[in-house]
């Protein structure tokens, strides 16, 4: 998504930390922490490399769900 965009700040912003606060519910607080730090060590920087950290590291599944509510 480009930052720019006029729907950018909604996504980025409101839905953004609903769908984290979702997300660490439904994989718990330990993985969630394990899955900051991987995102961060490797530096993941866009949605696509996002859900493809998610897929290797929890499950294909949750990376369907986040795909779909990222919609």
């Amino acid at each position: 998504m480009n930052r720019s965009d006029s729907n950018a700040y909604s996504i980025l912003y409101r839905k953004g930390k609903v769908i984290l606060n979702s997300l660490e519910n439904r994989i718990g607080k330990d993985k969630f922490q394990e899955l900051l730090y991987k995102i961060h060590i490797n530096k993941i920087n866009t949605t696509d490399k996002l859900l493809d950290t998610i897929e290797i590291n929890i499950n294909k599944v949750l990376r369907k769900y986040l795909d779909k509510t990222l919609d």
